[in-house]
């Protein structure tokens, strides 16, 4: 990885949508930036709570550490959960 950037943005000054839940983003957040090897640039922006929930899932996660993509796990995984209720 070429760099990686994570930042709390505590008052955001436009509203953003949460990679991971996809709901809005309305106050503090993370914002994570970097490049990778080979890789374009990219940014995420997610509410503390689900990057932090999306993190465990992945360090969590039988197949190891994977290219593909966290929010599309954790959405699925979301929906999963909610099924089963």
């Amino acid at each position: 990885m070429s760099f990686y950037r994570e930042r709390i943005v505590k008052r955001p000054r436009k509203e953003f949508v949460c990679a991971f839940c996809q709901e809005p983003i309305t106050g503090e957040h993370l914002y994570v930036s970097g490049k990778t090897d080979g890789y374009d640039f990219c940014t995420c922006r997610a509410h503390v709570a689900c990057y932090c929930e999306a993190s465990a899932m992945c360090a969590a996660c039988q197949y190891g550490p994977c290219d593909g993509d966290s929010a599309e796990c954790f959405r699925e995984m979301k929906r999963e959960e909610e099924a089963g209720k």
